[in-house]
C-alpha cells in the first residue's frame, strides 16, 4: 500500500504536479525551502527548527490530495482489504471518512510515505488492479492522466515505471485513452500480443471462448502491434489507423483490416448492446457477457438467424421477448440458463 502511495506522490511531482503547485509564489505558506528542509531532516540534521513549518506543509499537501482520484481509490482499496480480513472487533471504529478527518488521514499517509522513502530512491511500484464484475463498467484515471474504461467482466493490471507504461489485460474489454509521452511508451499486453499506442484511443476485446483471440479497434490516432518476446520482438501490424479494426489469433493469424463497429463500442459505453443484422449466435454470445443468466441456443437452425435491435445491458427479459416475437421458439427456463429451441414445424 505504501509503495502505491509513493508512486502516486512521485507522479504528482513533475513540472505540473502537486509538489510544483504547492511551491508556487502564490502559496506563501509553503516554500521551496521547506522541501529542502525535509531533505535536510532525512539526512539526519535536527528537525526541531522546521517541525512546525513542515507540519503546515503536510497539512496543505493533504488538502490538495483530499479529492485526488488515485488517493481516493487507494483508500477504498485499503478499506476493502480491511473488510475482507474481518478482524475481531476490539473497538467500535467507524471507517466513514468524515470531511474533517480526510486531510488528517491523507496527511498521515503522505508523511509516512515521504519520511520512510527518501525521494529519488523509490522501489518500483506493485501492479494496480482494476476489475469489473459481470454486467458492470468502470472508468479509471491513471497517474499520467491516461484513462481506461472497463467493460463487463474485465481485469487489467497497471505497472508504470520511469521508462514504460505497461497494462496487462487478463480478460474482458476496455477502451484505452492515452496521454502522449515519447519517453514512456504505453503498452497493452494481452497474452503474447502487445498493442503499443501512438497517442491514441483504442478498444481491445478478448474473446470469452478463446483467450488467444483479440479484437483491436482504433478510435483515434494509431497503434502498432507486436509480439511479447523481449529477446526477439516481431512486428505483427506496423500501423493500425483510426477507424480500422483487426482480429488476431495466436499473434500472427491476423484478419484483414475492417471498419470499426462504432455503434457497438459507443453502445456499451452508454450501457447498451446494439445489434445490426447480427447472427443470433453472436448476439446471444454478446448478451451472455453481461448477464449471469446464460442463453443457450440448442438448434443449429437458430444460430444462423439474424437480429437487429438495441437493448439495455443485462436486460435478459427484453431480449427474450424480442426472440419470442421474431422466431418460433420454446424456452426452457432453468436456474442460471435459458435453453432455446425452435418449435417450427
Amino acid at each position: 500500500m505504501i509503495k502505491k502511495l509513493i508512486y502516486i506522490i512521485r507522479r504528482r511531482s513533475g513540472a505540473s504536479g502537486l509538489l510544483s503547485h504547492l511551491t508556487q509564489d502564490t502559496r506563501p505558506d509553503v516554500s521551496e525551502e521547506k522541501i529542502q528542509d525535509l531533505h535536510d531532516c532525512l539526512d539526519g540534521r535536527p528537525a526541531e527548527s522546521v517541525a512546525s513549518d513542515y507540519n503546515e506543509y503536510v497539512w496543505n499537501m493533504a488538502c490538495e490530495l483530499e479529492k485526488d482520484e488515485d488517493i481516493q481509490g487507494l483508500i477504498e482499496e485499503y478499506q476493502l482489504d480491511i473488510q475482507k480480513a474481518k478482524p475481531r472487533r476490539l473497538w467500535n471504529i467507524s471507517w466513514g471518512w468524515q470531511t474533517w478527518m480526510k486531510p488528517i488521514g491523507v496527511g498521515a499517509l503522505v508523511a509516512a510515505t515521504l519520511f520512510f522513502s527518501p525521494i529519488g530512491n523509490v522501489t518500483a511500484p506493485d501492479a494496480l488492479l482494476y476489475e469489473t464484475q459481470i454486467g458492470t463498467q468502470k472508468n479509471v484515471t491513471l497517474a499520467d492522466r491516461s484513462s481506461i474504461s472497463l467493460n463487463t467482466d474485465t481485469l487489467v493490471r497497471v505497472i508504470y515505471s520511469e521508462t514504460a507504461r505497461d497494462i496487462f489485460m487478463d480478460r474482458g474489454e476496455a477502451i484505452f485513452s492515452v496521454e502522449p509521452d515519447k519517453a514512456r511508451p504505453f503498452n497493452v499486453h494481452v497474452g503474447d500480443t502487445v498493442v503499443q499506442a501512438i497517442g491514441t484511443e483504442f478498444n481491445i476485446m478478448v474473446d470469452n471462448d478463446d483467450a488467444q483471440r483479440i479484437t483491436v479497434s482504433v478510435l483515434e490516432g494509431k497503434v502498432t502491434i507486436h509480439d511479447g518476446d523481449e529477446n526477439n520482438t516481431k512486428t505483427v501490424v506496423p500501423v493500425l489507423e483510426a477507424g480500422k479494426a483487426i482480429s488476431l489469433v495466436d499473434r500472427y493469424n491476423v484478419t484483414a483490416h475492417q471498419k470499426v463497429n462504432m455503434e457497438r463500442i459507443v453502445g456499451w459505453r452508454t450501457g447498451q448492446i446494439v445489434f445490426r443484422n447480427v447472427a443470433l449466435v453472436e448476439a446471444v454470445k454478446d448478451h451472455n457477457r453481461y448477464s449471469n443468466i446464460k442463453i443457450i441456443l440448442e438448434d443449429e437452425s437458430l444460430k444462423t438467424q439474424h437480429i437487429s435491435g438495441t437493448f439495455t445491458i443485462g436486460d435478459t427479459d427484453a431480449l427474450l421477448f424480442a426472440l419470442e416475437n421474431l422466431f418460433e421458439i420454446d424456452v426452457d427456463k432453468r436456474k442460471a440458463e435459458l435453453r432455446i429451441k425452435s418449435n417450427a414445424t
